[in-house]
């Protein structure tokens, strides 16, 4: 039985980064060992996930068992939303939240360790997208009941690869001293608390840093042998 989604659910988001990623002699949107993969080149598939990497976690478990597998994940590091008003108007405007790619740890979570694996490597593009928000009163009270209904990719900005967890650590190794905490990590990076502990979480799973003690309530942290530069 196949699995996940096809065509027809894809994001304009999604569309547009498989069309980037995908040359001439690829197949797309083909079956590999009972699912339906984005792109099957001759050497690696490419997947293309926009949202909750959770969502395909054992898809990559599996597949990477027996094929190299080449993940994409964007982010948006700036944003312009459109609002599509109830008389037929639209109301566009750029968004101040700026992301960052400190942000693909907060994906990691549910998958700490794939990193780890040989035969696996991650692309974050960074992007300019657009965001089409429509009102519905039932949902997303956190953003005042405006829903996001579609994602399109305005440009792309930069991209970053990374094929093992040295590649992830050297997003860190020139910012924090000898031993750090999560607050330290948030502080030098410039980033959330919140993602600064999620970041510390897959560094701590991939065997780049470890625990060494505590400083009141903070955990303190140091990088293991092999990560130090």
């Amino acid at each position: 039985m196949q699995t996940n989604i096809g065509t027809l659910n894809e994001s304009a988001l999604h569309n547009s980064l498989k069309e980037l990623h995908t040359e001439i002699g690829d197949e797309v949107e083909c079956p590999v060992d009972g699912y339906i993969v984005d792109i099957k080149k001759a050497d690696r598939i490419v997947e293309i996930q926009t949202t909750n990497l959770h969502r395909v976690v054992s898809k990559i478990q599996d597949l990477v068992n027996k094929h190299c597998l080449h993940l994409v994940y964007p982010i948006a590091e700036r944003t312009t939303i459109t609002k599509n008003l109830a008389d037929g108007s639209v109301q566009g405007r750029k968004s101040p939240k700026r992301g960052t790619v400190y942000e693909i740890f907060s994906a990691l979570v549910s998958a700490p360790t794939i990193i780890l694996h040989p035969k696996f490597s991650l692309e974050v593009p960074m992007i300019h997208e657009e965001q089409i928000r429509v009102f519905d009163s039932s949902k997303a009270w956190r953003r005042r009941h405006w829903v996001i209904v579609e994602r399109r990719l305005i440009e792309p900005i930069n991209t970053h690869t990374f094929n093992d967890e040295t590649d992830l650590w050297s997003l860190f190794s020139d910012l924090l001293p000898e031993t750090f905490t999560s607050k330290e990590v948030a502080h030098c990076v410039g980033i959330g608390r919140r993602l600064a502990q999620q970041s510390l979480y897959c560094l701590r799973r991939c065997g780049v840093v470890e625990m060494v003690g505590k400083q009141g309530n903070e955990l303190i942290y140091q990088t293991m042998g092999q990560a130090k530069t």
